[in-house]
């Protein structure tokens, strides 16, 4: 049995679940959608799990570390493999180990700097003063779809940011330079068996404000994009002796370079709604070669 893991309240509700299910289908009849945690009681060593729609992990990751676990020692397989989805789990980590690649710089909030509003407001000024940063982004390092991210500006009133930070102060948090050209949006790198098979541009905003992110053909993403991607894989090729199945690649601007902002190995969204059909096909049909 394949299975394609959700959470409960996705389950058959992500479009992009459905298509890779019934592209899945069509030649192995025996896939599912089904809740992750449900997944964990009944799969069995000759089972496949594809991670797909399970956005909130990161609210109770050991939970969700546990239930891998389980998983892996029964011996089911999962698409990426267990060792990625344990790397990828925290931001400050891997991002340091991919620092000499180029990514966004990536800070720590200490355990020991947050014992008072007061510790993290000089611990993040700090920062800010040193590297002459006007403004900061401060996330935990566990963390999905803006939680608990605040944009921090050096010498304004960060109160509210501060006392929510405190709040929360069991959380391990990470601090970046605010990049004004995400306000343009981000350009991910799709790579699939390690094939660089398509860029998405990638715009912000919520609700119905949020434009549709626009599909690029490989030719057109930026040469340096593309030179980064591959020296991301030739790090996972030395530091696992293999590449991943499922990966994606988010960069933003920084005057006349990109930097990698996120690595994607968990719970990538692909897009493959918006893929024009040819390449929607193609790359759907590279998921047939991960199984």
């Amino acid at each position: 049995m394949i299975y394609i893991a959700s959470l409960k309240k996705y389950v058959g509700k992500v479009q992009e679940d459905i298509l890779t299910c019934e592209h899945l289908m069509s030649v192995r009849g025996d896939v599912k959608i089904k809740d992750f945690y449900e997944i964990e009681t009944i799969a069995t060593k000759d089972d496949i799990i594809m991670l797909k729609s399970i956005w909130g992990y990161h609210e109770n990751p050991n939970k969700f570390i546990t239930t891998l676990k389980k998983l892996e020692k029964n011996k089911v397989k999962l698409i990426n493999d267990y060792k990625y989805v344990y790397w990828n789990i925290d931001k400050y980590k891997y991002l340091q180990e991919l620092a000499y690649i180029g990514v966004v710089p990536t800070y720590l909030l200490p355990p020991n700097k947050m014992n008072s509003i007061g510790d993290i407001h000089i611990f993040i000024d700090d920062i800010c003063r040193k590297n002459f940063f006007p403004a900061v982004v401060v996330k935990p390092a566990i963390s999905a779809s803006g939680f608990l991210t605040n944009k921090y500006r050096f010498k304004k009133n960060n109160t509210e940011i501060l006392k929510k930070i405190y709040e929360n102060k069991e959380i391990k948090f990470i601090i970046q330079p605010y990049r004004p050209s995400i306000s343009r949006g981000e350009i991910s790198l799709v790579i699939l068996n390690g094939n660089q098979c398509y860029g998405i541009h990638r715009f912000p905003g919520i609700l119905k404000d949020k434009k549709e992110p626009l599909i690029l053909p490989i030719e057109s993403v930026p040469d340096n994009i593309k030179d980064m991607g591959e020296q991301v894989f030739i790090f996972f090729k030395k530091r696992f002796h293999e590449i991943p199945s499922i990966c994606r690649i988010d960069f933003v601007k920084y005057q006349n370079k990109y930097e990698i902002i996120e690595v994607e190995l968990i719970d990538p969204s692909l897009s493959f709604r918006e893929l024009p059909d040819s390449l929607r096909e193609y790359a759907l049909n590279l998921f047939l070669f991960l199984i």
